[in-house]
């Protein structure tokens, strides 16, 4: 059996029809912001990508692939390192007040063992002690002459 078509069902049939059109790939989006995690120093980041370069269509296959991507930026981040107090430094010299036999002392320690970063909290509490050290000094005594003998 042959079909004959005429030039209007030739018409009708191509207004129906479309070429098939596979989907294609945009370019990678950039890389969102690093999403940090600050108690172990680790970061994420992702990109998205859509299937419109070409869109499908006409019965055309949609993308095969994946549309979202995540990566590591952990060289972005920091971990949070709180500050902790070194060991107190050796008392100072005595310096003593000879008018009243008293006598001042001190000693320090820093927040650096380890020094706080990334968010970490600074170290609480002294970093000068005084001290007293009074059994290291002396009243000034001026000497006075006794009374006189007796002959």
């Amino acid at each position: 059996m042959e079909i004959v078509m005429t030039n209007v069902a030739k018409l009708f049939i191509n207004e129906k029809c479309c070429k098939t059109i596979q989907g294609g790939f945009t370019e990678w989006s950039q890389w969102s912001k690093c999403e940090c995690n600050h108690v172990d120093g680790t970061g994420v980041q992702n990109r998205t990508r859509t299937c419109t370069n070409p869109r499908p269509s006409c019965f055309g296959k949609s993308c095969n692939g994946t549309m979202l991507e995540n990566g590591n930026c952990n060289d972005k981040c920091c971990k949070t390192i709180h500050g902790g107090f070194t060991e107190w430094s050796q008392w100072s010299k005595c310096e003593c007040n000879h008018a009243n036999g008293t006598g001042v002392q001190n000693r320090t320690r820093t927040c650096t063992n380890p020094r706080p970063s990334c968010f970490g909290k600074s170290c609480n509490g002294t970093m000068l002690e005084n001290g007293n050290c009074n059994d290291k000094c002396c009243k000034t005594i001026h000497g006075n002459f006794t009374e006189w003998s007796q002959w």
